[in-house]
C-alpha cells in the first residue's frame, strides 16, 4: 500500500514539474527569450528549481501596463460603460448592492424593525384594562365612553333622512 502511495506521489510530482516547465517556457518565449537561451527546471528532493537565462524574467501576458489581457480581448459588455474595466467595476458594484444589501440586509431590517401598527402593545393594553375592570367590579364595556355632556349634536332639522331603513 505504501509503495502505491510513493509511486503515485512521484508521478504527481513529475506531472507538476512538467506543467511548471511548460508554463515557464511559454512565459520565456513571451519575454523574447530564444535562440541559444533556454529555460530549464530541475527537482532536487521535494524542491523545484527554475533556471532562467541571465537577465530574463517571467512576464505573463497582461502584466505589462497598457497591455490587453486575454479576458479583455473578448470581454462581454454588461451595459454600464464602453471601457471594459469600468464596465466590470460597475457590474460588480451593482450586484453587490442589489444582492448583498437589498436582498439580504433588507429583509433582515424589515424583520427586526419595531412593530409598525403596535398590535402587540394594543393587545397587552386591552388585557390590562380588562383585568382592571374585573378587579373594580364595574361594567366591562362602559356605555358612556365619552361623557354625554361633552358631545355636541346638531339640531334635528339639520340631520339628513336615512337613505334606507331596515
Amino acid at each position: 500500500m505504501a509503495s502505491l502511495l510513493v509511486s503515485g506521489g512521484r508521478s504527481l510530482l513529475r506531472k507538476n514539474v512538467l506543467q511548471t516547465l511548460a508554463r515557464c517556457q511559454v512565459a520565456a518565449l513571451k519575454t523574447g527569450a530564444g535562440g541559444d537561451k533556454s529555460t530549464t527546471a530541475e527537482v532536487v528532493g521535494e524542491e523545484k528549481k527554475l533556471h532562467l537565462p541571465l537577465g530574463e524574467t517571467i512576464v505573463r501576458r497582461g502584466d505589462r501596463p497598457g497591455e490587453l489581457k486575454d479576458e479583455d480581448i473578448n470581454w462581454e459588455w454588461r451595459g454600464f460603460s464602453e471601457d471594459p474595466i469600468e464596465d466590470m467595476k460597475n457590474h460588480r458594484a451593482l450586484f453587490f448592492w442589489a444582492i448583498s444589501v437589498c436582498l439580504v440586509l433588507g429583509p433582515v431590517y424589515l424583520y427586526y424593525m419595531p412593530e409598525r401598527y403596535m398590535r402587540a402593545w394594543v393587545k397587552r393594553e386591552g388585557k390590562m384594562e380588562y383585568a382592571r375592570r374585573l378587579r373594580e367590579g364595574g361594567p366591562l364595556i362602559d356605555p358612556n365612553v365619552v361623557d354625554p355632556a361633552k358631545v355636541i349634536l346638531p339640531p334635528e332639522e339639520e340631520v339628513p333622512e336615512p337613505l334606507y331603513t331596515l
